[in-house]
């Protein structure tokens, strides 16, 4: 995240490679600015962040970036115990584990929850006292303070129902420690108003193993046509890309999301399994020079989708969304630790 690990596992590093220890891990205002911890910053861990004290400090976050509508958030100390968190895809053992290694390696889990609120929600757009603006690349992030009636969660007296956008993993594993612990199930978080558009979801890709599959002919379920990545992919549809070949299959029933598509249809009809997720579309496609199948490339997403299913009670497939614009983790911790006075 803009340079500042937003985890404590030995697996993340600089841009140069040069590992970062937790020791190195904060309070960077600039990308690769790393310093060293300090007493705000050792605050901000015992206390701020959220496993052992709640802390009251609650400010307003905004990320601004060109021709785009602003991403506005509130971001503090939720108790998930004291409200409903929804989760909209599945999680797995293994990635809960290593975020409950680093919460029980540091005393606390410094990566934020972002999850999505219902309109209405809160204090969001008086801006307040600016804090801190920092610009990382063609965004600009600002903090701002809240007036003194302002600082609670509106969730404690509006909706008290929370959609996670990104942060699956690290609630389960706040949950968990917890439980193991005794410690109250404390989390840093941003709350974004789904009245706001600065949101954006993009679709996670699908790389697909197993023999080179051939076009359909026909298909009782999907229409089959010629694709082109510069045409695009329709809500629900799937495009495969081969070696060989491409190809869209627009599903003609009510298809919900391609990922959804792709698992319980496409791949089956076609032979293949799903072997990996990429972000953008030219990394999916680059898979094939490495052995894969085929690219799946998978069409839109929105905010309304992923709340309406989680609100629902129904999970997306794993690694079906991408949430961005990301916070930056160490503007965020270094802004607590000294602002909690």
């Amino acid at each position: 995240m803009y340079g500042e690990p937003s985890r404590l596992s030995s697996d993340r590093g600089r841009s140069n490679g040069t590992p970062v220890s937790v020791d190195q891990l904060y309070a960077a205002d600039t990308p690769d600015a790393f310093q060293p911890a300090d007493d705000r910053v050792e605050r901000w861990i015992a206390a701020g962040t959220m496993i052992r004290h709640r802390d009251a400090v609650l400010v307003r976050y905004v990320i601004e970036r060109p021709n785009q509508t602003p991403l506005v958030g509130l971001v503090g100390v939720m108790n998930l115990a004291e409200t409903t968190i929804l989760p909209h895809e599945p999680t797995t053992p293994s990635e809960v584990a290593a975020r409950m290694a680093d919460i029980e390696r540091a005393g606390a889990l410094l990566e934020p929850i972002m999850v999505m609120a219902a309109p209405g929600f809160g204090p969001m757009f008086d801006d307040g006292s600016l804090l801190r603006v920092v610009t990382y690349g063609d965004e600009t992030h600002s903090i701002y303070a809240l007036k003194p009636e302002d600082v609670q969660w509106p969730g404690e007296s509006h909706d008290r129902k929370f959609v996670i956008a990104d942060g699956h993993h690290r609630v389960q594993a706040i949950l968990q420690h917890a439980d193991n612990s005794g410690n109250a199930p404390l989390g840093l978080m941003i709350a974004v108003d789904t009245r706001t558009q600065g949101m954006t979801v993009e679709p996670q890709h699908r790389v697909l193993a197993g023999l080179i599959p051939k076009r359909p002919a026909t298909s009782d379920h999907f229409d089959v046509l010629p694709f082109s990545l510069a045409d695009g992919v329709p809500r629900g549809a799937v495009g495969i890309i081969t070696k060989f070949d491409a190809w869209l299959m627009s599903p003609t029933f009510d298809a919900g999301i391609s990922a959804a598509v792709l698992t319980e249809y496409v791949a089956p009809l076609l032979g293949l399994a799903v072997s990996g997720v990429a972000t953008r579309e030219r990394d999916a496609v680059a898979e094939m020079a490495k052995g894969a199948a085929a690219a799946a490339i998978m069409g839109p997403i929105t905010t309304d989708v992923v709340i309406t299913e989680a609100r629902g009670g129904r999970l997306l497939p794993h690694k079906a969304t991408c949430f961005s614009p990301k916070v930056a983790v160490g503007l965020v911790g270094a802004l607590l630790g000294g602002y909690a006075s």
